[in-house]
């Protein structure tokens, strides 16, 4: 569990090892973390700490296959997200939380059978990282909305959002989302798969 939060310090040490513990692909410990997070945060009735504890709940739930329930946290967390409020956090976690959320909304809904509903929440969250203006959070939201146009086949528009996407990681150095948009340039050049398999 999350245990007792005595500072936002401790929380962001905690969010940070979730976080961890996901990228190790460590997912049920990343899972329990995250729970643990939102019963502090809705404990200490902070609404901040609980934006940020429903975000890093809702990633490894999808990573596990639990689109449904991924998709309850990230839109709890995009309820209470306030842009003017909570745009700051990205300076102490890496990242929006608006995007983020909504990046993880849009997956879900995809996986859910919902495709047009995770193109109008992939747009949002790309609307979203244009307005705050965090790089790292433009070229992510960016990236994802290649990747969204690429499973919906739409090719010219997988390459115009990658090349955006690469501008962006390139000017910032964003090694990982620069990776990502030269994966995703590759894709038009596939041929396209028969729609026999």
């Amino acid at each position: 569990s999350g245990g007792s939060l005595d500072s936002p310090e401790h929380f962001r040490a905690l969010w940070g090892l979730s976080v961890f513990y996901q990228a190790r692909a460590r997912l049920d410990e990343a899972v329990a973390l995250g729970e643990g997070l939102v019963q502090s945060a809705q404990r200490l009735e902070d609404p901040s700490l609980e934006l940020m504890a429903y975000q890093v709940l809702g990633s490894p739930l999808f990573w596990q296959g639990h689109f449904r329930k991924a998709l309850e946290c990230v839109e709890r967390a995009m309820d209470l997200y306030r842009a003017d409020e909570h745009r700051r956090l990205a300076q102490h976690y890496g990242e929006d939380p608006g995007v983020s959320t909504r990046v993880y909304a849009a997956l879900a809904r995809w996986h859910l059978g919902l495709p047009h509903q995770a193109a109008a929440t992939i747009q949002d969250a790309a609307r979203l990282a244009e307005s705050g203006g965090h790089p790292f959070s433009v070229g992510y939201a960016r990236c994802l909305l290649a990747a969204t146009h690429a499973l919906r086949r739409e090719r010219e528009q997988t390459a115009i959002e990658a090349e955006r996407a690469l501008e962006i990681a390139v000017s910032q150095d964003l090694q990982l989302w620069a990776a990502n948009a030269r994966f995703l340039l590759t894709w038009p050049a596939i041929p396209r798969a028969s729609t026999a398999i």
